[in-house]
């Protein structure tokens, strides 16, 4: 959605989204947007920055805290992670609503399944869709998530790249009013609005914030096991049981996050997919962003806002395109600017998740060393500077345009 918000500024560039579901809007859960992630929505356009706001995004003071888990009482205090410029958390369908509530009405088209890509002359090629409908196109961005039927496109028969792959390890989340979060956890936890981790032996429970603090998010995640059937099926329903035994020695959180569990009428279990390190990002007239680039943990909470950075080079190339035959040029200087980064953030994060699950080799649940892996957390991911890659993009596609 950011994308199309981005190539719409461009009188040459005609965007449209084809969307597989009949309806947008209904995806429930939260997410995180960080620095990089607002500083690139502000980018690509100031107004859609806003819609953060507008959508009820909540500012993370601090960003993080973290506590590691004991038996009994509250644990102990690991870390604050702060930042200039707070995370904000925010319920993902409220602010694809205020994205889509202002794009003009034929450009998402939902109900329309891709089925088939065919590369033809000159750089165009056709898509096809379940419906029995045809259109053609200059270029196309796979925004299609870690089941990417563009991602299969690009990569053809090596299946262990275009698929996505189970780690073990499983997650829930939850959504509760405020009022039943004060009740459950009490008005002097909720009244700091945080993103609270909670650090166990291989396990790592989350609190946050969104619909402008009306509602928390509870997330319950486990590593180094495996739910029945999760390799078959990447969303099951499961027994509360199957939760509540795995947290029952977790003490006030522990109690906590159990309470919230049983009052839920069912839940799920969520097996950790990802992909494996692609060799490339498009090709010929295609290319993937956000997970259909590359899923991966989402222990960093950098998924969501790399998904934005990613919607922020393809505006910045794309913006450079002359003629059909550029957007080839356009998909390889996105690819060979955004793919080292989300390289490192992917590898990061999959560290990060050992991390917060208390399993990284040589660190587990000491409290020691967790604090200096929490010293400068996610340094690397705020560092990255935007414009300058926003100058470099500019300057590889006019060498590249010109010739």
């Amino acid at each position: 959605m950011s994308l199309a918000w981005g190539l719409l500024q461009y009188p040459n560039l005609k965007v449209r989204i084809y969307e597989a579901r009949e309806k947008l809007g209904h995806d429930g859960s939260g997410v995180g947007i960080d620095r990089n992630g607002q500083e690139a929505l502000e980018l690509i356009s100031p107004e859609l920055r806003d819609y953060l706001d507008k959508a009820g995004g909540v500012p993370m003071v601090p960003s993080l805290r973290v506590t590691l888990v004991e038996a009994k009482g509250r644990g102990k205090h690991i870390a604050d992670v702060s930042n200039s410029v707070p995370q904000r958390t925010v319920i993902r369908a409220d602010l694809i609503n205020q994205m889509l509530a202002s794009l003009p009405s034929d450009v998402v088209q939902t109900g329309r399944r891709l089925s088939n890509i065919t590369h033809l002359e000159e750089g165009q090629m056709q898509l096809s869709f379940e419906d029995g409908s045809v259109t053609a196109a200059d270029g196309l961005v796979g925004c299609d998530g870690i089941n990417s039927f563009v991602r299969k496109h690009i990569f053809g028969a090596d299946v262990g790249i275009a698929d996505a792959e189970y780690t073990p390890g499983f997650n829930t989340r939850m959504m509760i009013p405020d009022s039943e979060a004060r009740e459950i956890f009490g008005d002097e936890y909720c009244n700091i609005r945080t993103q609270s981790g909670w650090i166990g032996p291989g396990t790592f429970c989350m609190t946050d914030f969104g619909d402008k603090g009306d509602s928390m998010q509870v997330v319950t995640c486990f590593r180094g096991e495996q739910a029945k059937d999760m390799e078959d099926t990447p969303f099951m329903w499961v027994e509360k049981d199957f939760w509540l035994e795995r947290i029952k020695d977790h003490g006030w959180i522990g109690e906590c996050v159990s309470k919230v569990i049983e009052r839920q009428e069912s839940v799920f279990a969520a097996g950790w997919r990802g992909h494996r390190p692609p060799a490339r990002y498009c090709d010929q007239s295609s290319c993937v962003a956000g997970d259909a680039a590359w899923a991966f943990a989402p222990a960093r909470g950098a998924g969501a806002s790399q998904g934005i950075e990613d919607a922020l080079m393809l505006t910045t190339v794309l913006s450079c395109v002359r003629s059909a035959r550029d957007v080839k040029a356009a998909f390889e200087v996105y690819d060979g600017l955004r793919r080292p980064r989300r390289d490192e953030v992917a590898d990061e994060s999959d560290r990060a998740l050992d991390i917060l699950c208390g399993c990284l080799p040589g660190v587990g649940t000491d409290e020691h060393r967790l604090k200096r892996e929490f010293a400068d957390w996610n340094g690397f991911i705020y560092r990255y500077n935007l414009v300058d890659a926003q100058s470099r993009a500019r300057e590889m596609m006019e060498k590249r345009v010109r010739a």
